[in-house]
C-alpha cells in the first residue's frame, strides 16, 4: 500500500501539480485462491463481498473499482484501476494541498465466485463505513479468511465471514456487528459506542480465544461453540445480561457488585477449552451461548 510519500507520484495537470496515490490494493499469488486485500486511509464507503455462486463468469477475475471526491472542493478527482504484476490498484489523483486526509472515496471489491481462501484482509479507514460481507449462510465454508484486520476510528464495521486463524477488529467510536466463524482468535475493542456480534466457533480448530471489549457502550454477543470453555463478562459500571441455553450449556453463574458473568463445566477434564471474555468499562452487556454437539 502506497504510504503517502508524494516522492515519484507527482503529476502535472493544466500545470498545477498533481499528486497520486493508490486507495486500494489487490494482490494475488498464482494461486487464484489466494488473495490479499489492503486498503487504508478513506473516508466514505468500503465494500467487500463475493460474487454469487451462479455467476455466469466463476472463473473470472476479481473486480476492483472505486471512486473519490477532492474534500476541498468537493469535486470530482481522477481515479482509475491499474493492474501491474500480481497486483491491482485503485489510483486516485488529487491536487497537491490535499496530500492528507482529504479524499472520500468508495471502494468496492468483489471476489470470484470460485475462490475458496482469502490470505489476509486489511482495512484501515479514518470515517464512514466498512462491509464485508463474506460468508454464505448455507455454505460458510465456502470463503474462508486466514486473517482479518479492520479498524475505523469512526463509523460502522459490519463482518459476515469464516475467519481460520484470528480477525481483529476496532475502531474509537462507532459501532461493530455481524456474524463471525471464528477459528483461533477473536480480539474486539471499542472505544465508545456498541458491539452486536453473533459468534460461531469455526470447526476446523479445537480452541478459540476471544475478547469483546467496549470502554463506553453496549456489547451484545451471541455464541455458539461446539466445546465447552471457560467464560467471563465483565462491567464496571453497568449491566450484564447472560443467556445461556441450560439444555446445551453446562455453567455456573458468578456475581458480584460490579461484575456478573459464569464459567462453564467440562464434562471431560481433558476436553479443550474455549475462552470468551466480554468487557464493558461504562455501559451494558448482553451475551448468549449455546453448545452445539458435533
Amino acid at each position: 500500500m502506497d504510504d503517502g510519500d508524494p516522492s515519484g507520484d507527482e503529476d502535472e495537470c493544466n500545470g498545477r501539480p498533481r499528486y497520486t496515490r493508490n486507495i486500494a490494493e489487490v494482490s494475488l499469488s498464482p494461486h487464484l485462491d489466494d488473495y490479499t486485500i489492503s486498503i487504508s486511509s478513506l473516508v466514505g464507503m468500503i465494500t467487500v463481498e463475493q460474487a454469487p455462486q451462479d455467476d455466469p463468469s466463476p472463473f473470472s477475475k476479481f473486480l476492483l473499482e472505486g471512486s473519490a471526491l477532492d474534500r476541498d472542493d468537493f469535486g470530482a478527482i481522477e481515479y482509475g484501476s491499474r493492474e501491474v504484476g500480481n497486483t491491482c490498484a485503485v489510483t486516485v489523483s488529487s491536487s497537491r494541498q490535499s496530500t492528507t486526509d482529504c479524499l472520500r472515496a468508495t471502494v468496492k471489491i468483489v471476489v470470484p465466485a470460485n475462490a475458496t481462501t482469502l490470505k489476509r484482509l486489511k482495512v484501515s479507514m479514518s470515517e464512514g463505513n466498512l462491509t464485508i460481507s463474506l460468508l454464505d449462510p448455507m455454505q460458510p465454508q465456502r470463503m474462508q479468511i486466514e486473517e482479518v484486520d479492520a479498524r475505523a476510528i469512526t463509523g460502522h464495521i459490519d463482518i459476515r465471514a469464516n475467519v481460520l486463524s484470528f480477525a481483529r477488529l476496532g475502531g474509537s467510536v462507532g459501532t461493530i456487528s455481524g456474524k463471525i466463524f471464528v477459528g483461533k482468535d477473536l480480539q474486539v475493542a471499542l472505544v465508545d459506542g456498541s458491539i452486536a456480534l453473533d459468534l460461531a466457533q469455526s470447526q476446523e480448530t479445537s480452541v478459540m480465544d476471544a475478547k469483546v471489549e467496549v470502554m463506553n457502550g453496549s456489547a451484545k454477543v451471541d455464541m455458539v461453540t461446539p466445546y465447552q470453555g471457560e467464560f467471563k463478562v465483565e462491567t464496571n459500571n453497568g449491566w450484564a445480561k447472560v443467556n445461556p441455553d441450560p439444555a446445551r450449556t453446562h455453567f455456573t453463574s458468578l456475581s458480584n457488585k460490579s461484575i456478573k458473568g459464569w464459567n462453564s463445566k467440562n464434562k471431560n477434564p481433558g476436553s479443550s477449552n474455549s475462552n470468551l471474555k466480554v468487557l464493558a468499562r461504562n455501559g451494558d452487556v448482553e451475551l448468549s451461548l449455546a453448545r452445539v454437539e458435533l
